[in-house]
C-alpha cells in the first residue's frame, strides 16, 4: 500500500486506488476533507505515487486502514471521467475470469489518453556508437538516425520496431549517443463529436411471420425486465437488421438506450446509415478509427445519454452508456469479437453477455452461421433460439458449384470454369464479386535454399507481402518492414511469394480480363469515412 507521508489514516475516509501500473494492486490514501462528500467509487482521482504524480481509478471507499503515514489524494481532474459502478462489477469479473490485472481492465473503461501524463521522446546527438551491443541496438540506432525530426516518440518507435526500445535507448544514453526526456502531455480539451450525413426514412414496414415471431418474444423481456439471451439463427436476407431496429424502438419507448456491436469498422458505415435512417441524429458511432478527441467527446457524450443507440465494434461494449436496456451482436460468430493482440483476451460476445446477466436487460445475438458456443448453450436451455429461414422477399437460395482445383484446368490463379462464367457474366452486362479472406499480394515470404519465412519480431507470425506498398506487414499489430531482397538467413536470392491474396487474384484478373473494370476493396483500400 502507498506510505510515505506525515498524513495519519487515523478515522478518516480511505480510497482505494488503482493506478494503470500492469500487475500492481489497489493503493490506499487518504479522501482530504474537502473532498469527502464528493468522492465517489469510480471517478477518476489524482495522487502522489513515489516522485511523480499519477492518475488512477478509485475503487473502494474504506473507513480505515491497516496502514500509517498514507498520502492524500490530490484532486479530483474531471468528474465527467468516472466508471460507472455496473462496469466496475465488469472490470473484477474479467480480472478473474481472464487471469489479468485490473491495471489492464481499467485502460478498456476509459476514453483514450486518460492516464497518459507525459511522453518519452528521443533525439539522436549526432555522435557515434564504437559498436553495437546486438541486433536489435542496431536497429534502434539506425531508425533514430535515419529520421529528420530533433525529437522522437518512444512508443512510435516502439510501434514500428515491433519491440520495447527502452533498455537499448538508456544505454546508448550513457553513451551519449542519445538524448531522452519526459514531454508532458496535455489533456484532451477539444470536444468535437464526428458527423454522418444520412436521410431520414421510416422503418422497414410489416414484418413477416418468423420476423413477427421473434419480435415478440424478444419484446416480452423488454417488457418485464431482466436478463434474457436470445439467437437469432437466420439465413442470409431474412431480415435480421430489420428485427433489431423493430426491437430496439420498442427500448427507446420506455426511455431506455441500446447498444449494437458489429464485427469490424468497415461494416459499421453501412449500419450507422441504416440505424440513423429509422433514429435520426439519436445514434453515436465509437470505434478505433475515430481520433483520439472524437473517441473523448464520443465517450462523455455516450456517459451524458445523449444517444439513444451505440454502435460500434468490440471495444464498444465497455462504453458507459446510460439507461442500457438492451445490447444486439451483430454476426456473434465473427472472430474479430475476439481481442487476441494484448491482455486481456476477452471476449466482446462473452462481455455483452455478462453485462446483460449483471444489468438486467436482454441480449440478443445474430447470426446466418452461429458460432458452437452459442448453438450449444442454446441446447443446453441458456440461450433461447430464434429462427428465421425464410428471406424476407421470398429470393430463393444462390445455386453453388464447388469445384476440385486438382481436377480442374486453370489459367493462372482461376479455374477454367471461373473464367468461363465471369465473361458470361461481363458479356451480359453483369457484375461479378469475388470473395476471398485474405488481404496483401502473399501471405507470406519463402526461402526456397533455407525455408527461412520472415516473422514478426513482436507476434511471432509470418509477415503478408504487400507488392503495392513494398512491405511485408504483421496482420496483427500493424508492425511493417521492407521485403529482404536475399535472405537474411543463408543469403539465397531465391525468395518467393507462397499463396495469394486480394492483390494478387486483382493482378490475375486485370491480365485474364483487359480492358473491364476491376475494383479491389479490403483494408488497405477502403477506410471509414
Amino acid at each position: 500500500m502507498q506510505q510515505g507521508s506525515s498524513s495519519s489514516s487515523g478515522s478518516k475516509r480511505i480510497a482505494r486506488v488503482i493506478l494503470p501500473i500492469p500487475g500492481s494492486n489497489p493503493y490506499s490514501y487518504i479522501v482530504p476533507e474537502h473532498l469527502i462528500d464528493s468522492m465517489e467509487i469510480g471517478l477518476i482521482v489524482e495522487v502522489k505515487f513515489r516522485t511523480k504524480k499519477a492518475l488512477g481509478v478509485v475503487i473502494s471507499l474504506e473507513d480505515a486502514s491497516e496502514y500509517k503515514d498514507l498520502k492524500e489524494i490530490l484532486s479530483i481532474p474531471d468528474r465527467e471521467l468516472a466508471i460507472p459502478k455496473p462496469l466496475l462489477r465488469i472490470a473484477i469479473w474479467m480480472e478473474r475470469y481472464y487471469v489479468t490485472d485490473l491495471p489492464q481492465v481499467m485502460r478498456l473503461l476509459l476514453p483514450p489518453r486518460t492516464f497518459i501524463r507525459s511522453s518519452l521522446q528521443v533525439k539522436w546527438t549526432g555522435n557515434m556508437p564504437n559498436e553495437f551491443k546486438d541486433e536489435k541496438e542496431k536497429r534502434v540506432f539506425e531508425y533514430i538516425a535515419r529520421k529528420r525530426k530533433p525529437w522522437l516518440s518512444v512508443a512510435r518507435a516502439e510501434k514500428f520496431l515491433g519491440f520495447d526500445p527502452r533498455e537499448r535507448l538508456r544505454k546508448l544514453e550513457t553513451e551519449e549517443i542519445v538524448v531522452l526526456r519526459e514531454k508532458p502531455v496535455s489533456p484532451i480539451k477539444r470536444e468535437r463529436l464526428p458527423d454522418i450525413p444520412f436521410e431520414i426514412h421510416p422503418l422497414p414496414k410489416k414484418p413477416t411471420p418468423e420476423q413477427f415471431k421473434a419480435l415478440k418474444e424478444i419484446e416480452k423481456s423488454i417488457e418485464k425486465g431482466g436478463f434474457q439471451a436470445y439467437l437469432v439463427y437466420g439465413v442470409p436476407g431474412s431480415g435480421k437488421t430489420a428485427l433489431y431496429i423493430w426491437a430496439i424502438e420498442k427500448v427507446v419507448r420506455k426511455g431506455r438506450s441500446a447498444l449494437v456491436l458489429v464485427p469490424e469498422i468497415g461494416l459499421t458505415a453501412q449500419m450507422v446509415r441504416y440505424f440513423r435512417r429509422a433514429f435520426g441524429h439519436r445514434v453515436g458511432v465509437y470505434h478505433s478509427g475515430l481520433s483520439p478527441s472524437e473517441r473523448y467527446a464520443l465517450w462523455k457524450a455516450v456517459k451524458r445519454g445523449e444517444f439513444d443507440v451505440v454502435l460500434g465494434p468490440r471495444s464498444a461494449v465497455f462504453l458507459p452508456i446510460k439507461r442500457l436496456g438492451l445490447i444486439v451482436v451483430d454476426e456473434e460468430h465473427d472472430p474479430s469479437f475476439k481481442e487476441r493482440e494484448k491482455m486481456p483476451t476477452y471476449h466482446a460476445r462473452d462481455i455483452a453477455l455478462m453485462r446483460g446477466k449483471m444489468e438486467n436487460f436482454p441480449v440478443v445475438l445474430g447470426s446466418a452461421t452461429p458460432s458452437i458456443e452459442s448453438f450449444y448453450n442454446t441446447l443446453k436451455g441458456k440461450i433461447t433460439l430464434l429462427k428465421m429461414r425464410r428471406r424476407v422477399r421470398g429470393y430463393l437460395p444462390p445455386k453453388i458449384q464447388t469445384v476440385d482445383l486438382k481436377r480442374e484446368k486453370t489459367s493462372g490463379l482461376l479455374s477454367i470454369r471461373l473464367i468461363e462464367e465471369i465473361k458470361r457474366s461481363v458479356d451480359r452486362g453483369k457484375q461479378v464479386l469475388l470473395f476471398l479472406n485474405r488481404r496483401g499480394y502473399a501471405p507470406h515470404l519463402l526461402c526456397l535454399d533455407c525455408s527461412f519465412v520472415p516473422q514478426c519480431p513482436k507476434c511471432g507470425v509470418k509477415l503478408a507481402f504487400h507488392k503495392t506498398e513494398g512491405t511485408i506487414l504483421c496482420h496483427l499489430c500493424g508492425f511493417k518492414k521492407s521485403p529482404p531482397q536475399s535472405c537474411p538467413n543463408c543469403g539465397s536470392y531465391r525468395i518467393i511469394e507462397v499463396g495469394y491474396g486480394t492483390e494478387r487474384i486483382e493482378e490475375d484478373i486485370k491480365r485474364t480480363f483487359q480492358g473491364i473494370k476491376v475494383k479491389r476493396m479490403d483494408m488497405d483500400t477502403t477506410r471509414y469515412k
